[in-house]
C-alpha cells in the first residue's frame, strides 16, 4: 500500500467500491433490499433498549442454534422479529436464495476466491421477504435483525457482511457452526461504519 490508511477508512472505501459495483449491475445489495422491505412494511420506529445487554430467551437461542446446525452442510439465514431491538421474540428462517442468478453471482465473486463456490452466500427473494414481513407484522413485531450461519469461520463479520449490512437499526446475529457440537453465537450492531459486538445474556 502506497500510503498509510486507517483500517476504518479502508473498510469504508471498500464498501464504496462494492456499492458502485452493485449499482453498475442495476442491483441493490442484499441488506439494502431488506431495508427497503422494512421501510415499506414497518413504518414505526424500533424502540432501543438502553441497558447493557440484549436479553435472549433460552428457547429462542436453542431454536436459532438448532436451525443453523440442522441446515448443515448448507447455510442457515433469515430474519429476526421483536417488539424491541434488544428483546427478540422470533426468528424466521428463509429458504429462497437468488445468490446464483447471473447478476448476483457476479457480485459475490467480486469478493474473492472464497465466493467462487456457488454454495457460499445468500440473497433472500423479495417475495419471501414480503411473506415473512406479513408474519412479523401480524404478531405485532418489528423487523429488528438478520441471522445467518458461518460454516467455515468464526462468528465474526466477514467483508461481505460488513459491506452489505448498513442499517444500524438491524442487529446482525452470526452463529458459527464450524464445530456443530459447540456452536458459537455473536451479535453485532453497525456503529460509525464498523461492527460493534453486543453483549447478551440468555434468560
Amino acid at each position: 500500500m502506497a500510503a498509510m490508511v486507517c483500517p476504518s477508512c479502508y473498510v469504508v472505501s471498500k464498501r464504496a467500491e462494492n456499492y458502485v459495483r452493485a449499482e453498475s449491475m442495476g442491483r441493490q445489495p442484499p441488506t439494502l433490499a431488506l431495508w427497503y422491505v422494512k421501510r415499506q412494511m414497518d413504518n414505526t420506529p424500533v424502540s432501543q433498549h438502553l441497558g447493557p445487554a440484549l436479553e435472549l430467551r433460552k428457547e429462542l437461542t436453542d431454536k436459532l442454534i438448532s436451525v443453523c446446525v440442522e441446515a448443515l452442510p448448507g447455510k442457515a439465514y433469515g430474519l429476526v422479529g421483536g417488539k424491541d431491538a434488544y428483546r427478540p421474540e422470533n426468528i424466521y428462517p428463509c429458504s429462497s436464495n437468488l445468490r446464483n442468478t447471473p447478476e448476483w453471482k457476479s457480485l459475490f465473486e467480486v469478493f474473492g476466491d472464497f465466493y467462487q463456490d456457488p454454495d457460499r452466500g445468500f440473497v433472500i427473494s423479495p417475495e419471501e421477504q414480503g411473506q415473512i414481513m406479513k408474519q412479523i407484522e401480524a404478531r405485532g413485531e418489528s423487523f429488528i435483525g438478520v441471522f445467518h450461519s458461518h460454516r467455515f469461520s468464526s462468528p465474526d463479520p466477514s467483508e461481505l457482511d460488513m459491506t452489505f449490512h448498513f442499517d444500524p437499526h438491524l442487529l446482525c446475529y452470526i452463529v458459527s457452526v464450524v464445530k456443530p457440537d459447540h456452536p458459537d453465537l455473536k451479535i453485532y450492531r453497525l456503529e460509525d461504519s464498523s461492527f460493534q459486538g453486543i453483549p447478551f445474556r440468555i434468560v
